[in-house]
């Protein structure tokens, strides 16, 4: 898990053509009042955001998702999210088997790292972390996350 101010700190990670298409989202004022919770939409470079405006929640404890095929790249627009993950070589106790199409696999663990990611910041998670975003009692956040297939 990586934190940043803007998406052209993960360059090492995504293409420069993926962080254009990031940058290029922002150009507009998100309209929160006219998209809904979980709704997901595809951008160029077959990267989809997910607008996600919500509280933490204690029903996530111990949940981690882990993706073999996108990186997430979460981004806070307002409140402070709270991020926890583990190393994928760590988990073992799965919950649900993967999933190919939707690309996510779900283990019950204990995270082993958290990071707050406040307003205005990215956090970047790569296949090789299990994770869960909006943990525990972080309080209303809104954020995008966007999913970056892997090159």
């Amino acid at each position: 898990m990586d934190l940043a101010k803007q998406a052209n700190s993960f360059s090492t990670t995504i293409t420069q053509e993926q962080i254009d298409v990031i940058n290029d989202f922002f150009i507009e004022p998100i309209k929160w009042d006219e998209v809904k919770h979980g709704e997901k939409k595809m951008l160029d470079q077959n990267i989809s955001v997910v607008f996600l405006a919500a509280k933490g929640a204690e029903e996530w404890k111990n949940l981690l998702e882990a993706h073999q095929k996108f990186y997430d790249l979460h981004c806070t627009i307002e409140g402070i999210d709270v991020i926890v993950s583990t190393p994928m070589a760590d988990c073992k106790n799965v919950k649900t088997e993967y999933n190919e199409e939707a690309d996510y696999i779900l283990f019950n663990e204990e995270p082993t790292q958290s990071m707050n990611v406040p307003a205005g910041s990215f956090c970047l998670i790569t296949p090789a972390d299990a994770h869960m975003a909006l943990y525990g009692d972080c309080g209303f956040v809104r954020k995008v996350v966007f999913k970056i297939p892997l090159q």
